[in-house]
């Protein structure tokens, strides 16, 4: 795994950008969510925290990039996202279980907030909604748009990162 080999070389803080699909009406495509937290319906996670379902990002980082996504002109959302390693399994049944419980499907949150959190390093995500079932049908975002709303966050990253955490999300310096 990418994450593992990133933590072997170093790496402490892992910012997480990615695609999932919507499974609620007002999470239409283009909109950006933020995972403020990830439930399993994969087997990836189970390796890294056995009997864990729900698994949570880095919360200051979560903190970081709804600052980053306040300064651009798109729509964002947080929330829950559940996370699956079989897509073509996500049937009308999987929808309306989950429906209940997240806005989103993506394939790696819940699996890479599990092993950040073994591997003691931080780690969020922001997921683009590429599409959405709808009764209307299948609703897709053009690979253009995408690659538009990607560019359009990056001027704003790179202002995050030169800042560093605010007030709002720095943490107090431990004391021994």
């Amino acid at each position: 795994m990418l994450l593992e080999n990133l933590v072997a070389a170093g790496v402490r803080e892992v910012w997480v950008w990615g695609w999932c699909g919507s499974l609620r009406e007002e999470l239409s495509p283009g909109t950006i969510l933020v995972p403020e937290k990830a439930l399993s319906a994969e087997g990836t996670s189970a390796y890294y925290l056995p009997g864990t379902r729900a698994l949570f990002p880095e919360p200051e980082l979560v903190a970081l990039w709804k600052k980053l996504l306040s300064r651009v002109p798109v729509r964002s959302f947080s929330g829950t996202v559940v996370s699956t390693d079989a897509p073509y399994r996500e049937d009308e049944s999987f929808r309306r279980r989950f429906r209940k419980q997240a806005l989103a499907v993506d394939m790696e949150c819940s699996a890479l907030f599990a092993a950040a959190q073994k591997l003691g390093i931080k780690l969020a995500a922001a997921l683009l909604v590429t599409d959405r079932l709808s009764p209307e049908g299948h609703e897709t975002l053009p690979p253009s748009v995408r690659r538009k709303i990607f560019e359009t966050l990056l001027p704003a990253f790179r202002r995050i990162m030169q800042e560093g955490p605010g007030p709002e999300t720095a943490r107090a310096p431990k004391t021994t």
